[in-house]
Order: C-alpha cells, then structure tokens, then sequence
C-alpha cells in the first residue's frame, strides 16, 4: 500500500494498494494456500469475512487479489471521512465448493464503503460505515449486499513507570 497525505485544507490523502493472499491450486496435489494464522478479522471490510464462511471460515483470508483504492479528508477536526473501493479476484475458481454457491470465476466482486469517524475527546472514536459488494462470476448469485454498521470505541493509554 503506499499512501500520500497532502498538505492541504481537509488535510486529503489518496491510498492505492496491492494485496495476493496465495490460493490452492487445483492441478496439483501439493497445498499452495496461504493459511493466514493470525490475520483472520475483518480488516478489510466489515460484511466480506462472512462472505468466506463457506470457503474455509470467517475472515479466513486466501485465493485472494484485491486492489485498493481510498481517499479520505478531515472537513473540521474531530471528523474524517474516506471512500475506499476494492476490486476483489481470487487466483482459482473455488473448485471444492458447493456449486450452488460458487461459480467457474475468479471475480470476487466489487466493493465499495463509505465511513465516517467521529472522534468524541481522546478516548471515544464513533464509526458510521456503509459496504456493498457486487459479487463476481466467482460465486453463482448475483444479488448485491449491502452492510451498514455504526460502533462507539473506548480505548486508553497507559504506561508503567517505575
């Protein structure tokens, strides 16, 4: 991913990023996939992770590429606001799944999410988040999702001194 923050009103920043997360291919006996030990959560999206359930679990992130793109600003100081848009694929068809929930693709879907971040003082940070997914000829259904989701976070800082 790189990113560039730009020195203007809104402070505005552009993200562009790469992910492939290995996939299983099925020509051969050897297992290629990439097991993701520690990195199943939704980091990328709130609604995708259940998407993977009958793959191999929830936010078990593999046969994936996806491209990045975000933007984002600060209208006044306490609120951001950023547009994100993924483009996922897969590396191969998922060729050991039930067939009236994959397709023959490798077209994940598109995925574009709004959110909002309001930070209430230093401890408390409100999220309003907005996802649809337009699934891929990956799967065999192609009614689109949507997710809306709006969350208070309560986080601290604290430091040992001796």
């Amino acid at each position: 991913h790189l990113k560039k923050q730009f020195q203007a009103k809104y402070n505005p920043y552009v993200v562009g990023g790469y992910l492939a997360l290995s996939g299983d291919d099925p020509a051969t006996d050897t297992v290629e996939s990439w097991d993701p030990l520690f990195k199943r959560w939704p980091k990328w999206s709130g609604m995708y992770p259940w998407s993977l359930v009958p793959e191999k679990g929830i936010s078990y992130w593999t046969n994936m590429r996806m491209i990045q793109a975000e933007a984002g600003f600060t209208p006044w100081t306490p609120l951001t606001l950023k547009l994100l848009l993924y483009l996922n694929d897969a590396f191969h068809p998922h060729w050991q799944g039930d067939p009236a929930v994959f397709g023959n693709g490798t077209r994940r879907g598109l995925m574009p999410e709004a959110i909002a971040s309001y930070q209430f003082g230093k401890s408390v940070v409100g999220e309003f988040r907005y996802e649809i997914l337009k699934p891929g000829d990956f799967y065999v259904g192609n009614t689109t999702g949507h997710f809306f989701r709006f969350e208070i976070n309560y986080s601290w800082r604290h430091s040992a001194e001796k």
